[in-house]
């Protein structure tokens, strides 16, 4: 089967603790009150003058680049994380901001070899924040969704398993597990899935249409 391409990213903004100069730690703490806030521009506007007060604050690039994500500017978005990254290595937030923007590139190439590409260097980041917190619920999901479009249906289904273990009201992971499941031929485990979507959320459109498209004992006979 085909698989259909599923992208769905939990992402949020990371609180980042860096060392700043009181000023710059002011400006630095408005770059992320306005991120959390939802309030692109201005945190674009803050984390840049946070940025020019401390060129070392991995937390103001990280939340410009998740406000750039925001804004659709990928390009930005991508050069705020590596950089982020560059300073401090150990920058979970960044790793998982920067998977999802390698995943949105990968959706939208043209080239099934580029996407591939793309999608991998996602799957290496989204890793590497696993590897830093390996009860990062997000990062297993968004993997999962990764391995989907890579056709990698074993991988996806353990991630997505993960993700239902730290929490097991998240639908999205069922619903990628079942998607999963549906890649590996596994009908009965994917309807069981997809089941599980519509008791926590009765109207999720995504898990009615793939019950619908299931194959019934009547189809096949």
């Amino acid at each position: 089967m085909s698989p259909r391409v599923w992208i769905v990213a939990v992402l949020l903004p990371f609180a980042v603790a860096a060392v700043c100069a009181p000023g710059a730690a002011q400006t630095a703490g408005n770059c992320h009150q306005e991120t959390v806030g939802n309030n692109w521009w201005a945190a674009v506007t803050d984390c840049t003058q946070a940025i020019t007060q401390n060129s070392g604050d991995d937390g103001a690039y990280v939340d410009r680049c998740y406000d750039y994500i925001n804004l659709g500017n990928f390009t930005a978005a991508l050069a705020d994380c590596g950089q982020a990254i560059t300073l401090n290595s150990a920058n979970e937030g960044a790793y998982v901001s920067r998977c999802y923007v390698y995943s949105h590139l990968g959706q939208m190439a043209w080239e099934q070899a580029s996407s591939a590409s793309l999608y991998n260097s996602a799957v290496a980041d989204c890793s590497k924040a696993i590897g830093l917190n390996p009860n990062n619920e997000g990062a297993y999901l968004t993997r999962c969704d990764l391995y989907i479009n890579l056709r990698n249906y074993t991988a996806a289904v353990a991630d997505c398993t993960k993700a239902i273990t730290l929490n097991g009201n998240n639908k999205d992971a069922y619903l990628g597990r079942g998607l999963a499941y549906e890649g590996l031929d596994n009908n009965a485990a994917a309807n069981a899935d997809f089941q599980e979507v519509l008791k926590i959320d009765p109207s999720n459109q995504a898990a009615q249409t793939e019950l619908s498209r299931a194959p019934t004992p009547d189809r096949n006979h």
